[in-house]
């Protein structure tokens, strides 16, 4: 399964940092296409943004300091 080997580190174990922000773009991607269906277009508020950004963030900074 794809998915599963998006979610592995190198070493084969599942990547909680990885997780994390795969869940959150999941969660965004369903508001954004509640909010479309029902009301005809999605306006996120600037904490979705941040939380995004955050998560995103959080996987670039965290990488260099994985433990080789």
């Amino acid at each position: 399964m794809k998915l599963l080997e998006f979610l592995q580190e190198n070493d084969g174990g599942l990547s909680a940092s990885r997780l994390f922000p795969f869940v959150i773009m999941c969660c965004m991607a369903t508001d954004w296409m509640h909010a479309v269906f029902t009301a005809g277009a999605w306006k996120p508020d600037i904490q979705l943004i941040i939380l995004f950004l955050g998560a995103m963030g959080f996987k670039v900074l965290q990488k260099p300091f994985e433990n080789k």
